[in-house]
């Protein structure tokens, strides 16, 4: 989903008890160059993600300015070598559904949300069933916390292999 929304850089943060942030991403280049995605991942079996849980999270990523884990994320992504700032972005997604208040107060607070039809889309127009799963496959080893490793790269390989 990242890569299909044009990130070229991501790392996979430090899984649960993350101070609400399981990925980082950026774009860096192109007319959206300089955009940072910091992102909350959210897996719910049964019903939608009311306003509370979407509040909480994003609640944890506004501490997250006055911590060295942000310095750590910052460096992992170059931006401290960065001549052109950047511009941050806090998404949401969820192999679930959003509840209305949460849509309402993530407008206000300007916070993305994806949701699992989102996510689908984005995914159905990027890749075929073949592609999802030797992603599937080959990513599942690598899916721990590692501000070293950047997955986007990784896609490219596995769907050629």
């Amino acid at each position: 989903v990242l890569k299909a929304m044009g990130c070229d850089q991501a790392y996979i943060t430090d899984g649960s008890n993350d101070q609400g942030i399981d990925l980082i991403a950026k774009i860096s280049h192109g007319k959206y160059n300089s955009f940072v995605f910091f992102i909350q991942s959210k897996t719910k079996d049964t019903g939608l993600i009311k306003k509370e849980v979407v509040l909480c999270e994003f609640g944890k990523y506004t501490a997250l300015f006055h911590t060295e884990k942000y310095q750590e994320y910052r460096a992992a992504l170059g931006l401290n070598n960065s001549k052109d700032g950047c511009t941050y972005c806090y998404l949401f997604i969820t192999n679930s559904e959003f509840h209305d208040s949460s849509k309402k107060i993530s407008a206000l607070a300007g916070i993305l949300l994806r949701s699992k039809l989102q996510i689908s889309k984005i995914i159905h127009d990027n890749y075929d069933f073949d592609d999802l799963i030797k992603i599937k496959e080959k990513m599942e080893s690598k899916m721990n916390p590692n501000l070293k490793l950047n997955i986007i790269t990784l896609l490219p390989k596995i769907i050629e292999s």
